[in-house]
């Protein structure tokens, strides 16, 4: 009976034109945020971690994307917004899902479009209390949790890019366990 049902919304569905599928599906299907985190990756190999004044631990600089706006142009966006530092991306991001907050964050390898610049960057947002950069050997052990797996999931694709392409980067991303 339930399988009838099922058969006969679906058909209903595909009858109703684009737009108020779309609004059907807003409607009953679970929203998350879209968030870009940038993992800023200096020539040698440091890494720049900022202290958020809401919460606890040193953590990537990112934040959530705007209507209409790309994952890529918002992580430079909030890098630059947070340390006044401009970044290039270096390849697709790594995709971590946080179901619980309802969070899909996109994270980004970056580097400093201007490396003469970026060991001045400093906080620019009232939200950013403060910037440090870390040797990937020596990251801070107050790491926020996201930020950990973040580092960790990027790593780990950085590697299979490798074992893929055979192309390496110009400095890897240590995963945060090996430290």
């Amino acid at each position: 009976m339930m399988r009838q049902v099922r058969r006969v919304v679906y058909r209903i569905f595909g009858w109703m034109p684009w737009f108020v599928q779309r609004l059907v599906l807003v409607a009953v299907q679970p929203s998350y945020l879209v968030g870009a985190s940038a993992i800023v990756v200096a020539s040698n190999g440091d890494i720049l971690l900022a202290r958020h004044s809401y919460k606890r631990g040193w953590a990537a600089p990112g934040g959530f994307l705007n209507r209409r706006e790309g994952a890529g142009d918002a992580v430079a966006r909030e890098v630059w917004e947070e340390c006044g530092l401009r970044v290039e991306v270096e390849g697709e991001p790594v995709t971590l899902v946080r179901i619980d907050e309802r969070i899909v964050e996109l994270v980004y390898r970056v580097r400093p479009a201007d490396e003469s610049t970026a060991r001045s960057a400093r906080p620019v947002s009232v939200e950013i209390v403060e910037l440090a950069w870390f040797s990937q050997d020596e990251l801070p052990t107050d790491l926020t949790p996201i930020t950990r797996i973040a580092i960790d999931a990027l790593a780990e694709a950085e590697a299979a890019r490798i074992a893929e392409r055979g192309v390496e980067p110009a400095r890897r991303v240590k995963p945060v366990a090996t430290r």
